[in-house]
């Protein structure tokens, strides 16, 4: 496997600059907008497996204040960045996240179809759309309350949380340990690893992280018995389809390396208000194909921690997916996802083809691209720059076909 290279971070430096202040442009075109505190931003629940068996997995979205290092800029690609005018009281008095959480589990129409389906929530995810264990985004007394009613939920064997590593200390992670140690309930936290390649992650991404951070985030969790979650993007900005299908891959080796225990492969959305959209709307970005989430799965198969494929759970909505922009054969790619996420089993993936655009998607990933890194990311910059003040959001619904009804049961 080639591996990319893209030379040295330091001559990076002032086109990163550059994308922090683009991207802070673009976030500032969204107001922050009045929620309903009483309410979840966002709930949902979905046919899931867990250890085999089919089960349920209830996500709640709590109204997200603002990740912080979003507020800074923040990652290229994330619309998960909600401003609300509300943001002091929802930080300020933990009875507005706890009351959202509340009224999430009890919700009636959510009882009801779980009582019609037969199955029960092994899973709960609970997500602020930012930090869990950053007590700039959630109150301590959140952190704590939120997590002690999510053990006692009948029947939920596994929690899942985000947080990047940086808010994962000692003092942090023993704090959410001492909460689910004496429960039969396993907690995850999920990280954005993205990717292994440092310039990747930090420039086309500007996630902001080292693998030393990753690594001892790591290893603090498994010494506080909490499962580590990988998160893998498929296609940054600015990445060539082959370069994107090269760096998913090395990351996913990278991530079983250090010790993550479950690894979930993120094909990439467009979300309004980020670089990201901005580059799409440019004609400078599109969504990766469906026939590169399957040439990862079949590259990582080895892999002792296989990826699942996820990518669908997000707030709010994205206006497109990772697709093959082909009518015949995105139904067909899609169950065979589903399919290889139950247990992994690549035989689910065998057999595929399309006449109308496999080999089209060959070719493309066959293509070689002259440009180097760093001047590509000039060129599209200087035309995202050229044009933002045209930027607009509309909010429209998803592009091209309906993402999240073929995801519906992609989860794992």
């Amino acid at each position: 496997m080639k591996i990319n290279n893209f030379g040295n971070i330091e001559e990076y430096f002032e086109i990163h600059q550059k994308i922090f202040e683009i991207t802070k442009k673009i976030r500032s075109k969204k107001q922050g907008e009045l929620t309903n505190w009483q309410m979840p931003a966002e709930m949902h629940l979905r046919k899931s497996t867990y250890n085999g068996r089919d089960t349920l997995t209830l996500t709640i979205t709590l109204t997200p204040i603002g990740c912080e290092w979003a507020r800074k800029g923040g990652c290229t690609m994330c619309g998960e960045f909600e401003s609300t005018t509300q943001k002091n009281e929802l930080l300020s008095d933990p009875k507005f996240h706890i009351t959202q959480f509340v009224r999430g589990l009890t919700n009636e129409s959510m009882l009801a179809k779980v009582h019609e389906s037969g199955l029960k929530i092994s899973r709960l995810r609970i997500y602020q759309e930012g930090n869990y264990t950053n007590t700039n985004e959630t109150s301590k007394l959140t952190q704590e309350t939120i997590l002690r009613l999510a053990t006692l939920v009948n029947g939920v064997k596994k929690i899942t949380i985000e947080s990047r590593p940086q808010f994962l200390t000692e003092e942090s992670i023993s704090f959410l340990s001492d909460i689910v140690r004496k429960t039969d309930v396993k907690l995850e936290i999920g990280m954005g690893l993205e990717a292994k390649n440092n310039i990747v992650r930090n420039i086309c991404i500007n996630k902001s992280g080292t693998d030393e951070q990753f690594v001892n985030a790591v290893s603090l969790l498994k010494k506080y018995d909490i499962s580590p979650l990988a998160y893998v993007i498929l296609k940054p900005p600015f990445l060539s389809e082959q370069e994107a299908i090269t760096e998913a891959i090395s990351t996913i080796g990278f991530a079983n390396e250090i010790g993550f225990e479950r690894i979930s492969l993120e094909p990439m959305t467009i979300h309004g208000y980020t670089l990201v959209d901005a580059l799409h709307k440019n004609g400078l970005y599109e969504t990766p194909w469906l026939w590169s989430v399957v040439e990862v799965l079949r590259q990582c198969a080895n892999f002792e921690v296989k990826p699942g494929v996820g990518g669908i759970g997000y707030f709010p909505v994205p206006q497109e997916y990772s697709q093959n922009k082909c009518e015949h054969c995105n139904r067909n790619i899609i169950d065979a996802i589903v399919a290889y996420n139950k247990n992994k089993d690549i035989s689910a993936l065998n057999n595929l083809t399309c006449p109308h655009c496999l080999s089209k998607w060959e070719r493309l990933v066959n293509a070689t691209d002259d440009v180097q890194l760093l001047e590509r990311i000039k060129k599209q910059l200087a035309i995202v720059d050229d044009n933002l003040d045209k930027y607009e959001y509309e909010k429209k619904g998803t592009k091209s076909y309906d993402g999240r009804t073929l995801y519906k049961y992609a989860q794992y």
